[in-house]
């Protein structure tokens, strides 16, 4: 995505992803989250501040309490948000590193290798 596209609608574009995470349809859950992930690649951390505490929040509930395809692409958003914000992420790592590690060790059947 063009970095100009994001500094022009972030104020418009990210809260209305961010309020579809909220959605009780999984689907529309899931692709809430990876419409996250394509946004905020390439972001400002500056830009990126004023959402991140939203985004994490809830992308860590659907990597914990979700069907599969909503913690993949929650997981996905947590990491492309993560990249973007730099050091804006570190208040959140301790809290992602529980979720990731007990992902890992409960998807271990051949459909999620």
């Amino acid at each position: 995505m063009q970095p100009k596209f994001q500094e022009t609608f972030t104020e418009n574009v990210l809260p209305s992803l961010i309020q579809t995470l909220f959605d009780p349809i999984p689907r529309v859950q899931s692709h809430a989250a990876a419409a996250i992930t394509n946004f905020v690649e390439g972001m400002q951390k500056e830009t990126l501040n004023n959402f991140i505490t939203p985004i994490m929040q809830k992308c860590f509930e659907l990597a914990q309490n979700n069907i599969s395809i909503c913690k993949e692409n929650a997981i996905s958003a947590i990491a492309a948000t993560s990249e973007a914000a730099g050091d804006l992420f570190r208040p959140y790592f301790k809290e992602s590193v529980p979720i990731l590690f007990d992902l890992i060790k409960k998807h271990t059947t051949k459909e999620y290798k």
